[in-house]
């Protein structure tokens, strides 16, 4: 992307993309359900938008693994090399959505979807592509979800030379209290000396 024209803020938030990616999902099945059928043509707008709200969801997932978002953009529109990043960082798909995803990339339907869905007359059946969009916006929300609940990690441990120093825990306040110095007076402080022995 030129420099001219920066990404915005959230594109770096896993938070906000699984927002978008939530919206999304939410306007493919009113699209889905509304499409005349027996019309082809009818349900591209359905295509689109699932195939986006899918990449969403798993750009939403990577970003929360620590990928930086301008990896993912290299990425574009490859929905098997998305799928296999998520899965070697934690993401659990069926074999089956796994293998749509590959099907997906291999037929490049969202280009598809969105240029010229009626020049491919192999495209993804509308069920296998709602099954997918269901799987991958359960897991994924979930897995952002929680994360996001759960506390942050420690600081990376600093380094002084060549030997890394861990960061210290903060020290746990004494649950006992110390009870207050007592100056005594010189007549009542404690005799230390020795006392001569008797002849």
């Amino acid at each position: 992307m030129p420099d001219c024209c920066p990404p915005p803020a959230d594109a770096d938030s896993s938070a906000a993309i699984l927002a978008l990616a939530k919206a999304y999902r939410v306007a493919a099945l009113q699209l889905v359900a509304a499409a005349a059928p027996k019309q082809p043509l009818a349900f591209a707008p359905f295509r689109l938008t699932a195939l986006h709200a899918i990449e969403l969801y798993i750009n939403a997932f990577l970003l929360e693994r620590g990928l930086p978002a301008a990896a993912l953009r290299r990425l574009q529109h490859n929905f098997a090399a998305r799928a296999a990043l998520a899965s070697e960082h934690g993401l659990v798909l069926r074999r089956r959505t796994a293998a749509h995803l590959d099907f997906v990339a291999s037929r490049h339907e969202y280009v598809a979807a969105r240029y010229a869905p009626g020049s491919m007359p192999e495209l993804s059946k509308l069920n296998r592509l709602t099954a997918t969009l269901e799987e991958i916006a359960r897991k994924v929300g979930i897995e952002v979800e929680k994360a996001a609940r759960s506390p942050k990690a420690a600081p990376a441990a600093a380094t002084v030379g060549e030997k890394p120093v861990p960061p210290q825990p903060p020290r746990a306040a004494s649950s006992i209290s110390r009870a207050p110095a007592v100056r005594y007076p010189p007549s009542e402080a404690i005799e230390t000396r020795p006392k001569p022995s008797a002849a």
